[in-house]
């Protein structure tokens, strides 16, 4: 069950939208599914003839360059981590409910997190490159070419404190949103494992060797498996937000500064004074909180000194044992992502509503005392999420500190069947190919009684996405009964008309179930009560069964004029207007209210009159005749 509402202000700073790519896992719903199922993401890889264990990406050797605009000789020097941040920021966007158009040329601003060994070795800049390369290799690029890429013109910068990067870009992020710079932010990064360059430096820092399992806080820890990853989240003031994961409560950064058992050596104190500084600014209570993503690396020194700092500041006057745990057990240490990582695992657990459990815990490290004493608990077995606030610990190799706060988002979600059952569901779509389309078919086959996914694919496609060649429609009934299509895009918008007939179109109960339409049902009733001056009881002309009701001609003229401007209302309220409009006879009118010429009233009572003139004068008794013709 999620908890009440709190008092929240509309420019408090949430997360809107996440996409990325981690090991073994293609994208957030498989990284999902692997944590929940308990399955380890790294294997075997041979790095230049050397087997080691790795934790690894897939899908790095394709690249649609055309789609973002990219030169091919720019993407010949661009690196992989800047090609799928590209991707991976395009997807955070459309998964915040976002159509590109909707964000151009906003303030959102672009901050990125890569460090020197997430390119080393990048088989994808191409030593025939040089000069583009200076273009797409160049970390300082990064956030710059995702700017430029979507026209985001808040402020885009990089940032690099190795393994607490992208802990830092959030907080850097979250200060210029705060201080007004953007209304909105792109924080991402990327790290690769392309040598063993980056391993052997980095191990020589934290004192880490080479392993086959990462076991943070266990006796066996001594080491870490160095993994791949990139991620995109989107964060936006609630007021902008079109979804929720997460809210941001607070984040703070500090240093270690002077330490005599050297530079790479954790600080205990200044863990604390870190946790110290942070609850005392925003006057919450450590003891609610109920989890902390730690760093967790799975090195003797580095989770001696956070299960330390954490059991010493946290569970003072804990009546229970704090939850804790490291996705870096599941998936390895993914260096300058690891911040975005285990923020992604928390969004996993609030999603889910089940803390994911650490692995490859056997016995706890016994110089972790809050282990020991029972102050702390590893979540080892999925754990349902209790409570509303849950921490994040990052921490970078030369002392550079990252904490952070998020609470679970608070609405209740509606219950999955609350559609309109008497209503289909049509989706309009556009993908870069027929793959694309197929595969948001399907998954709007799946999803499509759920509302609030349906209204998010509305505003996604709501608008042109440049590239696109693709279109296609889907119409879905309760029984999963549905028509759908797809076809090229030239890229030439067609022009659309509003064709309205005269009289003829007429049948009983013509309007039954379009009354299940709220917007057609709510123009019912207004030019219901329009005609009711004239007493004609519109509602029953034009839903009734009775197969006499047109005998009278009067009742077609009003009931025909009512569903078109029925139809129109509908048509202009979810933005469609014609190019063009032609009509015959009665048809006239219809034209007449669409271009703005009649009010609603002015239409119906023109319909009513000239029904009346029909029934009343004594015409000269005449001959229809109608004729197919052929082109030929």
């Amino acid at each position: 069950m999620t908890m009440q509402s709190d008092n929240y202000h509309e420019d408090d700073i949430v997360i809107t939208g996440i996409s990325g790519l981690f090991p073994n896992s293609e994208n957030f719903e498989e990284f999902k599914e692997n944590l929940l199922k308990r399955r380890d993401m790294y294997s075997k890889v041979d790095i230049n003839g050397d087997t080691t264990i790795r934790g690894t990406v897939k899908s790095i050797d394709r690249f649609d360059y055309a789609f973002f605009h990219i030169t091919y000789n720019l993407s010949l020097g661009m690196m992989v981590g800047l090609r799928i941040l590209l991707e991976k920021t395009f997807e955070a966007i459309l998964d915040a409910g976002y159509n590109l158009q909707q964000i151009k040329g906003k303030r959102i601003a672009v901050v990125s997190a890569l460090w020197e060994g997430s390119t080393d070795g990048d088989p994808a800049i191409q030593p025939n490159a040089m000069y583009d390369s200076a273009l797409g290799a160049g970390q300082f690029m990064c956030a710059n070419r995702i700017s430029h890429t979507f026209d985001l013109q808040g402020p885009s910068c990089n940032v690099n404190t190795a393994c607490s990067s992208s802990g830092y870009a959030l907080d850097t992020a979250i200060r210029y949103i705060q201080n007004e710079q953007c209304e909105g932010a792109i924080v991402c990064s990327a790290n690769f494992c392309f040598t063993e360059s980056g391993q052997s430096q980095v191990s020589s820092f934290i004192h880490s060797k080479r392993t086959e399992i990462s076991s943070p806080f266990d006796a066996r820890a001594g080491g870490y498996i160095r993994s791949e990853a990139v991620v995109s989240m989107f964060i936006q003031k609630r007021k902008y937000a079109k979804r929720i994961y997460a809210d941001i409560i607070h984040s703070t950064t500090n240093c270690d500064g002077f330490k005599q058992e050297g530079m790479m050596h954790p600080s205990i104190s200044q863990q604390k004074q870190l946790y110290e500084d942070f609850y005392k600014m925003i006057n919450i209570d450590p003891s609610s909180i109920s989890y902390i993503e730690a760093h967790g690396t799975g090195t003797q020194v580095g989770d001696f000194v956070e299960g330390t700092s954490i059991a010493e500041f946290f569970c003072q006057g804990r009546e229970t044992p704090l939850k804790f745990g490291s996705v870096k057990s599941n998936i390895g240490h993914t260096e300058s992502v690891a911040a975005l990582c285990g923020i992604a695992k928390l969004l996993v657990a609030f999603e889910s509503g089940i803390i994911p459990p650490n692995e490859h815990f056997t016995s706890p490290n016994p110089n972790v005392k809050g282990l020991l004493n029972g102050q702390l608990q590893l979540v080892t077995e999925p754990t349902p999420v209790e409570g509303k606030y849950f921490a994040l610990n990052s921490f970078g190799v030369g002392g550079a500190n990252f904490h952070l706060l998020l609470a679970r988002h608070d609405k209740i979600k509606q219950p999955t069947k609350s559609m309109n059952e008497d209503i289909p569901k049509m989706l309009t779509v556009s993908g870069r190919n027929e793959e694309a389309i197929d595969c948001i078919f399907n998954d709007f086959e799946k999803n499509y009684q759920d509302e609030e996914y349906v209204a998010l694919l509305h505003e996604i496609f709501s608008d042109d996405i440049s590239g696109h060649l693709q279109r296609g429609f889907i119409i879905l009934d309760e029984n999963k009964e549905h028509i759908k299509s797809q076809t090229s895009f030239s890229g030439e918008k067609r022009p659309v008309w509003f064709v309205f007939t005269g009289m003829g179109s007429q049948w009983s109960g013509m309007a039954k179930s379009l009354m299940n339409i709220p917007i057609f049902a709510e123009s019912i009733k207004k030019s219901h009560q329009i005609m009711q001056s004239k007493q004609i009881d519109l509602i029953k002309i034009i839903t009734d069964d009775d197969p006499e009701i047109f005998d009278n001609i009067l009742n077609s003229f009003v009931g025909i004029a009512a569903i078109q401007i029925a139809l129109v209302d509908i048509l202009q309220a979810i933005g469609i207007h014609p190019d063009g409009i032609i009509g015959h006879s009665l048809g006239e009118l219809g034209c007449a209210y669409a271009d703005g010429c009649f009010t609603a009233e002015q239409t119906l009572l023109a319909a009513y009159y000239r029904g009346l003139v029909s029934v009343e004068t004594e015409l000269i008794h005449g001959t229809m005749a109608a004729e197919w013709v052929t082109k030929n």
